[in-house]
C-alpha cells in the first residue's frame, strides 16, 4: 500500500463506527501522506500488525508554525490508534517495523490515543523516525492509553523541537516496559528516552533505557528519564 494520500489515514484509514477487526499481515504500508493524523494507517477499532513494515509514510500539517499551527493534527507519521469514551481498542505489532516515518508535531513512528492499549512484541521496530515541533520522535501516548513494551526496539528517533526523543507520555496514562530496549534516542528539548507529565505512570520492569540524548539549553545532556509529575513503581 503505496504512494496515496488522504486527510486521515494516509494508506489505510478505518473508522471506529466500523464492525470488524482490523488484521494487517505480510503488508508493506509506505510513502503515504496524510494532511492531518495517521500518514500510513489511521485505526479505531483493534488493529494486529504482524509481519509487516510501515515505512517513510508522512503526517504533515501545511503550516509549520507554532504559533498558528493546530497541534492536534499532524500526529502518528506511521500509525494512528485511537478511541472514545466507549470503544477502547486493542492493538498489537507483532515481528514488525515502523521506521523512517515523519510528522509535523507529536509521535513520528506512531500515535497512541484516546483509551487505546498497544503491545510491542519481540522482533518489532520503532526506529529513525522523526517529529518536527511537538515531540515523541518515537511514540506518543496520550489521553488515557496503555502502552506495553515485552520486546523489540525504540531506537535513533529524533525529535527537532519538544519533548520525548523515544517516547513522550501524558495524560494519565501507563507505560509497562517490561523488555526490549529504549536506546540512541535524541530530543532537542527534554526527555531523550522518554518524557513523562501529567499524572504518568511508568512500570518499570526489564526494558534497556541507554544511550539517549536530550539537548537543553546549550548543554548536550545524557537524559534516561524526564517526569513531570510522574509516578513510577
Amino acid at each position: 500500500i503505496e504512494r496515496n494520500k488522504a486527510t486521515s489515514g494516509g494508506g489505510i484509514f478505518v473508522n471506529a463506527s466500523a464492525t470488524e477487526n482490523c488484521n494487517i499481515s505480510y503488508c508493506d504500508i509506505q510513502d503515504n501522506y496524510a494532511t492531518t493524523n495517521g500518514g500510513g494507517l489511521y485505526s479505531g477499532v483493534n488493529t494486529t500488525i504482524s509481519y509487516s513494515n510501515i515505512l517513510r509514510n508522512r503526517a504533515m500539517t501545511s503550516v509549520p508554525d507554532r504559533n498558528t499551527d493546530n497541534p492536534n493534527k499532524g500526529r502518528g507519521g506511521g500509525f494512528y490508534f485511537v478511541g472514545n469514551a466507549t470503544v477502547k481498542p486493542v492493538n498489537e505489532l507483532i515481528a514488525s517495523t515502523v521506521n523512517d516515518n515523519g510528522c509535523m508535531w507529536y509521535g513520528g513512528g506512531g500515535h497512541l490515543g484516546t483509551n487505546t492499549t498497544l503491545t510491542l512484541n519481540e522482533n518489532c521496530e520503532i526506529n529513525n523516525n522523526t517529529s518536527i515541533m511537538g515531540g515523541a520522535a518515537g511514540l506518543h501516548v496520550t489521553d488515557n492509553a496503555t502502552f506495553n513494551m515485552k520486546g523489540g526496539c525504540i531506537s535513533e528517533n529524533e525529535a527537532l523541537d519538544g519533548v520525548g526523543g523515544g517516547i513522550h507520555s501524558s495524560y494519565t496514562c501507563v507505560l509497562n516496559l517490561n523488555g526490549g530496549k529504549i536506546s540512541d534516542n535524541k530530543v532537542w528539548g527534554r526527555g531523550g528516552g522518554i518524557n513523562i507529565n501529567t499524572g504518568g505512570n511508568l512500570v518499570l520492569g526489564g526494558t534497556n533505557i541507554t544511550g539517549n540524548y536530550a539537548y537543553k539549553g546549550n548543554v548536550l545532556q545524557s537524559c534516561i528519564v524526564s517526569e513531570t509529575d510522574g509516578i513510577y513503581s
